[in-house]
C-alpha cells in the first residue's frame, strides 16, 4: 500500500463507523416516534424532534462559527428544513397513529432511492435506464407491499409516508448541494 492509501484507512474506517451509527440511530426513529405517539399528538411529537435538533444545531454553530448563508441559501436551506425537519417527521408521525412502524419502515427503505432521484433531478444529471429500472423496481415492491398488507389497496397512510419520504428526499439532497457550498455544519 502506498502512504497515500494508508492515510486514507483511518478516514475510510471512521467513515463507516459514523455511517453505521447513523442508519442505526435513524432504524429508532419510526418505532420511538410510535412510541411516543401513545402519549403525545403527532405534532407535539414532531415539534419535540425539531426543537431538539435545533439546540443542538444551535450549540453546534455556536462553537464552529461558520461563516452566514447568504441571499437564496437561506431559501434553499429553508426547502432541506422543510423535508427533513417537518416533513419527513410530522407526516410520518400522523401516519404511524394508523400504521405500524415496521409496516412505515418497509415503506421508508425507499428513503435512499428518493434521496438519489432527487438529487439528479435537481442536479440535471442523466442517470442510466439501469438507474430507473432499479427505482421504478423498488417503488413496485414496496406498494406491492402495501397493497398486500393493506385491505385490498394502498391505504391513504401509506401514501402519506410515501409524501414523506419525497419531502425528505428533496430535503437531503438540497442539503447536499448546499452542504458543497456552506460546508457540512451550516447546513445542519
Amino acid at each position: 500500500m502506498r502512504t497515500s492509501q494508508l492515510a486514507r484507512v483511518p478516514r475510510q474506517t471512521e467513515a463507516l463507523l459514523l455511517g453505521g451509527l447513523g442508519v442505526a440511530a435513524f432504524s429508532l426513529t419510526l418505532p420511538a416516534t410510535k412510541l411516543a405517539l401513545h402519549g403525545f399528538e403527532p405534532t407535539f411529537v414532531s415539534l419535540g424532534r425539531a426543537l431538539v435538533a435545533a439546540v443542538l444545531a444551535v450549540a453546534t454553530l455556536a462553537i464552529g462559527r461558520p461563516r452566514r448563508p447568504r441571499g437564496a441559501q437561506w431559501v434553499r436551506l429553508g426547502v432541506t428544513g422543510a423535508g427533513v425537519v417537518v416533513g419527513f417527521p410530522l407526516l410520518t408521525a400522523i401516519a404511524l397513529q394508523h400504521i405500524t412502524a415496521a409496516h412505515s419502515a418497509v415503506i421508508v427503505g425507499l428513503l435512499p432511492a428518493a434521496t438519489a432521484t432527487m438529487a439528479v433531478l435537481r442536479g440535471g444529471e442523466r442517470p442510466t435506464f439501469r438507474f430507473w429500472l432499479a427505482c421504478a423496481a423498488g417503488l413496485l415492491c414496496v406498494l406491492a407491499f402495501a397493497w398486500t398488507q393493506g385491505a385490498g389497496g394502498v391505504s391513504p397512510w401509506d401514501l402519506l409516508v410515501l409524501l414523506a419520504i419525497a419531502l425528505a428526499g428533496l430535503g437531503y439532497a438540497e442539503g447536499a448541494a448546499l452542504s458543497r457550498e456552506l460546508g457540512a455544519l451550516p447546513t445542519l
